[in-house]
């Protein structure tokens, strides 16, 4: 549109508004009344039964777009934190393992050392979020070598069996031979992950 229609358009609207204006001045404003107030009904009532249903449908649905699309992006990292923390769980006791496994696997992993304890505490335990949180002690006598193989054999266990504490002290008699007490400890979900 160049400027000289623009021009044109301008003076088409302004004769118009002269053209309202005399015909007010003319008839009075009382007459046009009725047809203006029609007019604005008519208006409100198109408004009211057209377009603002559709408009409140739209906005509806525009906000159940936008949680859906919130929603299916923290999906994702819920679903990757819940499969993390499956996987930590999966490295864990079974519920029904409770009472023996701690005590069950440090004795397994003894005798697959040929180690012999000379004391080993009953298992202690508190529970705390929904994690049973279980340790026990054991002390014996070992040399070095057969310390690091014994913690070696610890740590491979699965389910998850971890070293807590380890103090290792020299006896004089019968050499090699050292004072040694583990404390190791597991835990125990009481209700896993929800899939």
């Amino acid at each position: 549109m160049n400027l000289g229609m623009l021009k044109q358009y301008l003076a088409l609207f302004q004769s118009e508004i002269l053209v309202v204006q005399a015909a007010f001045r003319e008839k009075g404003l009382r007459r046009f009344l009725r047809p203006i107030a029609i007019g604005a009904g008519s208006v409100a009532l198109c408004y009211a039964a057209l377009y603002s249903p559709p408009a409140k449908k739209m906005a509806s649905l525009q906000k159940r777009i936008e949680t859906a699309r919130r929603t299916a992006q923290h999906a994702d990292q819920y679903k990757a934190l819940r499969d993390r923390l499956n996987q930590v769980y999966a490295q864990l006791p079974a519920l029904r393992q409770r009472q023996s496994w701690l005590a069950d696997a440090l004795i397994d992993t003894m005798k697959a050392r040929g180690i012999i304890a000379d004391s080993i505490s009953p298992p202690e335990e508190d529970e705390r979020s929904g994690l049973v949180f279980q340790r026990i002690q054991v002390a014996t006598q070992l040399r070095f070598q057969d310390l690091m193989a014994w913690l070696a054999r610890i740590e491979e266990t699965k389910p998850l069996l971890h070293v807590n504490n380890l103090e290792v002290g020299k006896r004089p008699l019968p050499l090699g031979r050292n004072n040694v007490t583990v404390g190791l400890s597991t835990i125990v979900p009481v209700r896993r992950a929800t899939p």
